[in-house]
């Protein structure tokens, strides 16, 4: 069963005060290798080929015993989270930013809300709002195919580990939505963390009202509301001066959590020519992935815009 969970960000307060994060628990499965090394080999007459071997995880094969003696539930198969962050956000929007102008692009997409991006030429970045777990396969049901008549014996482990087969691997994709950076957009020039550089207070609001339109174009009975402020700091952190940004309201970040929990749920990769096929699919079931919040929780806000003084 997927689940969701809504955690407390202080146990001594009741569950029901707010939802500090949203953790996803999906099942998935792989047909082929999704995460492999790449291994260059020499051959006796001086030729280079390459192998694709899975990767294991716990096991190196430059310098691990050999294959035949692995037991695949203590080194399993997976799939590292920056390959999960990989098929999930950069078939969505091409990472190449070529001028200032197009960070606003990205900012309105899974991409930029959820997935994050850098743009050090332009002195802007967003951080992650998703935290993805390796994926490992959960039932070390493997055997090795050698051709027939094959010399086991004097095969390198790389050589080896490409005669692996998996029968109906099983895993789970794991992982977290942070609600601070949902409900959070910098805006702020001198900040690290400056998501997109804007002109004027005007160029905010614009950003406030491209981002809201996003939204709601998803779910148009909904009325998710972003504003941007001039000041914006984070809550008890005793500071009164903070930078501009964007914040998001708690409709606002439920509609993003609930996409965020979509485009996770329809995680799909293939690749392929007519030998070979790779996929790896978060398996949706019975129509029973479902995020809801219809509790009626709050999301516990940690930033709020304060007014600065008349100067």
């Amino acid at each position: 069963m997927n689940e969701f969970k809504y955690v407390s960000a202080d146990k001594s307060m009741p569950l029901e005060d707010f939802i500090h994060t949203v953790r996803f628990d999906f099942p998935c499965w792989m047909e082929g290798y999704v995460d492999t090394i790449t291994v260059e080999k020499t051959s006796s007459d001086g030729s280079v080929e390459t192998v694709e071997i899975p990767r294991l995880l716990g096991y190196d094969y430059k310098t691990g015993k050999k294959p035949t003696e692995l037991d695949f539930k203590e080194t399993p198969l997976y799939v590292t989270k920056e390959r999960v962050w990989d098929i999930i956000f950069r078939r969505e929007i091409d990472p190449l930013i070529t001028k200032e102008e197009d960070l606003a692009s990205v900012l309105t997409s899974m991409r930029g809300l959820v997935g994050g991006y850098e743009a050090p030429e332009f002195g802007c970045r967003r951080d992650a709002a998703i935290v993805i777990e390796d994926v490992i396969e959960t039932t070390g049901v493997a055997e090795f195919k050698f051709p027939e008549g094959a010399d086991v014996d004097a095969m390198d482990n790389a050589t080896m580990l490409s005669y692996l087969k998996y029968h109906d691997p099983k895993a789970r994709l794991r992982g977290s939505l942070k609600m601070d950076l949902l409900q959070y957009i910098c805006l702020d020039p001198n900040s690290p963390d400056c998501a997109v550089k804007i002109r004027d207070d005007a160029h905010g609001e614009q950003l406030a009202k491209e981002l809201r339109d996003y939204l709601k174009s998803f779910w148009p009975e909904r009325f998710p509301r972003v504003t941007y402020h001039k000041n914006i700091v984070r809550k008890d952190s005793g500071e009164t001066k903070g930078g501009p940004g964007l914040l998001l309201n708690d409709i606002a970040v439920d509609v993003l959590a609930e996409l965020a929990i979509i485009t996770v749920s329809e995680v799909y990769f293939h690749t392929g020519n007519q030998y070979t096929r790779k996929f790896f699919k978060v398996n949706r079931g019975a129509g029973d992935i479902t995020y809801n919040n219809s509790r009626g929780f709050d999301f516990k806000r940690f930033y709020e815009a304060v007014d600065l003084p008349e100067s």
